[in-house]
């Protein structure tokens, strides 16, 4: 139909001005818009002498993502483990939203520690949305209360020379923050080789509906401003041409894509040519 040839359009030209940002969330293309080339010799970043290890960052909203973080902890890394250490590579993923403690979250350090272990894991980089936008102050939006905790927080990163810049986005997400740190600031765009080893999955609005009702009230938007905030986002880095895929339907089909990816991206990194290389591992 018209709505979708349209948002085909928008999607493939990189110089998006005025996206209709309430139909976002639908109007997203069904497949990937880029992947990373897996017959390219030149990205291969092969030293003898660095260390053979690999690093992954998940950043992602935390209460509406429980499935897919189950399925990426008790399956897809630990094949992925096991798939490295198969090329002498050390495998770990960093995912903050649980190895933040209380004790650091109170302390005002959530921002500083998430962006620091984004540096820590670069090139990897490895995000998931849905519809939820992720801690910010959104009941400031709503009558002008501020999440004191949040201020905190930014106001400690701001301290800190290199996060200078979250102080002129103290209104933006934490999640939001980790992306922009990783691959969107002008700061990082056109250093290292990030373009070939973050990724981008964004879940398909319909995937909700097949949930619990109890489970779909914490799967949605917080609140319109909320909505419009994750929609800008995305369209940004859907514009940016980084790797991704918009609209997966499954954790399965999620499970499938990362493990792809990301066997893809190591094995540039690190190849053997003694070894048969999987596409994908199997989720089962």
């Amino acid at each position: 139909d018209q709505s979708r040839q349209n948002a085909k359009s928008q999607t493939s030209n990189p110089k998006i001005q005025s996206p209709r940002l309430g139909n976002l969330s639908r109007s997203l293309p069904r497949i990937q818009t880029k992947q990373p080339s897996r017959n390219r010799p030149e990205a291969s970043r092969v030293n003898e002498e660095k260390p053979r290890i690999v690093r992954v960052f998940v950043s992602s909203t935390f209460v509406d993502m429980t499935m897919e973080r189950e399925e990426l902890v008790k399956k897809v890394f630990p094949q992925l483990r096991s798939f490295c250490s198969s090329l002498n590579v050390v495998f770990s993923e960093v995912d903050l939203r649980w190895g933040v403690t209380a004790e650091q979250s109170q302390s005002g350090l959530t921002i500083q520690k998430c962006l620091k272990e984004v540096d820590l894991c670069r090139p990897y980089f490895l995000c998931i949305l849905g519809e939820r936008y992720g801690w910010h102050q959104q009941n400031f939006e709503k009558d002008g209360e501020s999440d004191e905790l949040l201020a905190k927080t930014f106001s400690l990163a701001a301290k800190d020379p290199k996060f200078a810049w979250v102080d002129q986005m103290r209104d933006r997400s934490v999640t939001e923050l980790e992306i922009r740190h990783a691959v969107l600031n002008p700061l990082q765009k056109g250093t290292g080789d990030y373009s070939e080893h973050s990724f981008f999955y964004f879940r398909h609005p319909d995937f909700i509906k097949r949930l619990p009702i109890d489970i779909q009230a914490r799967c949605t938007a917080e609140t319109p401003m909320a909505r419009e905030k994750l929609d800008k986002l995305k369209y940004e880095i859907i514009a940016s041409g980084l790797p991704g895929h918009f609209n997966y339907l499954s954790v399965k089909t999620l499970s499938q894509l990362i493990s792809s990816d990301l066997i893809n991206a190591i094995t540039i990194e690190f190849p053997s040519k003694s070894l048969s290389i999987p596409t994908t591992i199997s989720t089962q």
